[in-house]
């Protein structure tokens, strides 16, 4: 179990992380949610001891975690690129005090994993940045931590590796890692995560299991153009209305009542628009 208690780092009014709690048993997934600069980095590193907290606890097996209890694969990615690809994981196996044989052991099965064994003699520089993120994500699995920290790990992927990295993910938490990752979209993670906290100005806005927040998107939505006089504003199940230039957008909380305002719509005017969907995990997170 990891337990994130009232975790908090300020450098200005809303910068940073406030009040931060979170607890995670083996083998699940949480993402942290949020635009840049909402906060998650921040976390991440306070979480690592890699910056010092203002306050707020950290436990792992109810222990102040050791370092090495952890991996992590930073936003900002940095390679030593005159080295070979195996050259910079010994290197990082090294630093966490691994066996030169057992370094051995795992790059070959996380190169195999990862399906870039044909990088294995090559050097970073003449590595594309995908492949490059490929044996970081490799560096920071190398000595077999319990809790995985990967912020924005499908940044700049193309869709293949971010197939590839998904599905290692996914084998991390077959094997009982703890994982928290973060993004900034929805479709990325939404197959993934048993928890996501949404972060919004260095606080947490929504927080719950895939299912909870998704019970929150359980609206739909007509959306009109020429519509300036709101003509259905008052209809049974109108919810909101949002205006976006020309389009008018009625919100609803029960598909039925949608689907039968929609219909007196279609009868009672001729509107150039008339769209009719459910919102998503997206919309919800970007009217935060």
């Amino acid at each position: 179990m990891l337990e994130i208690q009232n975790l908090t780092k300020l450098y200005g009014e809303n910068q940073g992380i406030q009040n931060f709690s979170l607890r995670l048993k083996s083998g699940s997934i949480c993402a942290i949610v949020g635009h840049n600069g909402s906060g998650k980095s921040t976390l991440f590193k306070g979480i690592l001891q890699l910056i010092d907290v203002d306050t707020g606890s950290v436990l792992l097996r109810q222990r102040r975690p050791d370092k090495l209890d952890f991996g992590y694969l930073p936003e900002n990615r940095s390679v030593i690129l005159d080295l070979k690809t195996t050259e910079l994981i010994e290197l990082m196996g090294k630093l966490k005090k691994m066996d030169p044989m057992k370094i051995n052991e795992k790059i070959d099965e996380w190169m195999a994993v990862l399906r870039c064994e044909a990088l294995k003699d090559k050097k970073l520089k003449a590595c594309s940045k995908g492949n490059q993120q490929k044996i970081q994500l490799i560096c920071a699995l190398i000595h077999d931590p319990h809790v995985l920290i990967l912020d924005e790990p499908f940044s700049g992927l193309d869709i293949e590796s971010t197939r590839v990295f998904q599905r290692v993910i996914s084998l991390l938490k077959k094997r009982g890692k703890i994982i928290l990752l973060s993004s900034h979209r929805f479709d990325e993670i939404e197959s993934l995560c048993d928890q996501i906290c949404v972060i919004k100005q260095s606080r947490v806005v929504q927080a719950g299991t895939l299912e909870d927040l998704k019970a929150k998107t359980n609206r739909y939505t007509i959306t009109l153009s020429n519509d300036s006089m709101l003509f259905y504003k008052h209809e049974p199940g109108v919810v909101d209305v949002i205006i976006d230039g020309n389009l008018t957008h009625y919100v609803f909380d029960d598909g039925k009542q949608c689907e039968s305002v929609a219909k007196h719509m279609v009868n009672e005017r001729n509107h150039r628009t008339l769209k009719v969907a459910s919102l998503t995990l997206d919309d919800l997170y970007g009217e935060l």
